[in-house]
């Protein structure tokens, strides 16, 4: 919700009720306390309501139309959850206050324009502000990044947007973000260059070129023939005279010695298929397959049904379609894959176990010691559940941590009856 909704909702509140919800979210400990009435009390009202002690102006309240309809959607998503579960009693308490709303006949009265049945159908899609693969500024973390997806909230009518990061992904609403604008750069090479390759051996002609997921690829041919597309970072431009004394850099190009040292991404990738990595051809794609009896094993595919198959060192000889771990590590490490995989090898050596994205995995809540399943999305809730060890591959795990906790808290209580 924005936070013109979020002062709404809040001031639509009488004052008993609005001293009560600070009350209890003031009580929470943050270190532990990450459920869904903490969310939902964050989404609807905002922190800035919950913690102020300035009270709203006085105002009156929505269409009865409208609460009817709130009303009717935490009704249905309500019997979803079993008795006794956070969710739905958090669901119970916002239902009930939607019913004082009723009881008290605090709502306006349906005006003749929003009760003409015309006028009554579905509220129009509000569209994106943003689009995939538009870079934006994420203002709580001061970065900007790419936009990898876009997906829509029916229920509140705003757009959010998906983040592929080294570490994962992550999800902003559009409101986080801020667009971000750069200045347009000039091309490195032109039509008609002669450059050389730092893998193929030769001078080569730029014919033409073109832009693909913010990344420049230049057509090359050789004597007018066998025209092939390669990334501009395994290029420089050929001068045909060269000083005597000039030093050409050719350290960027890499060294014989590097070029024996290949990667093999088969043995790195074997248990990753299905895992989204970078190509700076096709995007964010997903491991395909590994067939290892082919020389060129690895399958790649990105969301637009297009693909290509690699060698085990991740790129063509012509150093073309790398592959990386993420778009970060690319950004970071343009020319150096073996180290960019060499990071991303060493971030998962053995840590405490994550679900990928869309897998689930076990929770234990920490006040009824009751476990539950989860889908791994990597947003607040999976987030703080994981970093207060709540989080657990199996639901056997989740059961026997739970025991352990239970048995850890008795013994505590009945050492410190024993001292007194």
């Amino acid at each position: 919700m924005t936070t013109e909704q979020q002062n709404l909702a809040w001031a639509s509140l009488p004052k008993e009720v609005r001293d009560k919800i600070k009350e209890r979210y003031s009580g929470w400990n943050r270190s532990i306390c990450f459920e869904t009435e903490e969310i939902l009390y964050d989404d609807l009202f905002g922190i800035h309501n919950l913690t102020s002690d300035t009270e709203p102006e006085e105002m009156l309240m929505v269409e009865r139309r409208e609460v009817q309809k709130w009303y009717s959607s935490l009704s249905k998503e309500h019997a979803i959850y079993a008795k006794g579960t956070v969710d739905r009693i958090s669901l119970g308490a916002r239902i009930a206050m939607l019913e004082e709303l009723f009881t008290k006949d605090k709502c306006l009265p349906n005006t003749p324009d929003s009760s003409n049945p015309a006028n009554s159908g579905k509220e129009e899609q509000a569209k994106p502000k943003f689009s995939k693969g538009q870079k934006v500024i994420v203002k709580d973390v001061d970065k900007v990044l790419t936009i990898d997806t876009l997906f829509y909230n029916s229920r509140y009518n705003y757009w959010y947007a998906n983040f592929e990061e080294a570490d994962g992904s992550f999800v902003r609403k559009e409101s986080d973000l801020e667009p971000y604008t750069e200045e347009i750069s000039t091309l490195k090479f032109k039509k008609g260059d002669k450059v050389e390759h730092m893998d193929i051996p030769g001078i080569f002609e730029v014919v033409s070129h073109k832009e693909k997921f913010s990344n420049i690829f230049y057509e090359l041919s050789k004597d007018g023939t066998d025209n092939f597309f390669t990334d501009e970072s395994v290029l420089r431009l050929y001068t045909e005279e060269k000083n005597d004394m000039e030093v050409i850099d050719d350290s960027r190009f890499g060294s014989e010695a590097d070029k024996e040292k290949e990667l093999n991404l088969c043995e790195l990738l074997k248990d990753r298929v299905g895992a989204l990595f970078y190509s700076p051809y096709l995007g964010m794609c997903r491991l395909n397959d590994i067939d290892k009896d082919s020389d060129h094993p690895i399958e790649l595919k990105n969301d637009n049904d297009e693909w290509v198959i690699l060698p085990p060192s991740g790129h063509e000889p012509d150093g073309s379609v790398m592959l990386y771990p993420s778009r970060a590590l690319y950004e970071k490490y343009p020319l150096e894959p073996a180290k960019a995989w060499q990071i991303w090898s060493e971030e998962r050596k053995p840590k405490r176990w994550r679900a990928e994205d869309g897998e689930d995995y076990w929770w234990m809540n920490p006040f009824d010691f009751q476990v539950h399943r989860g889908r791994e999305e990597y947003d607040r809730v999976d987030d703080r559940r994981y970093r207060a060890g709540l989080y657990f591959r199996t639901e056997s795990d989740a059961k026997e941590a739970a025991e352990e906790v239970r048995k850890t808290l008795e013994a505590f209580h009945q050492r410190k009856e024993g001292e007194k």
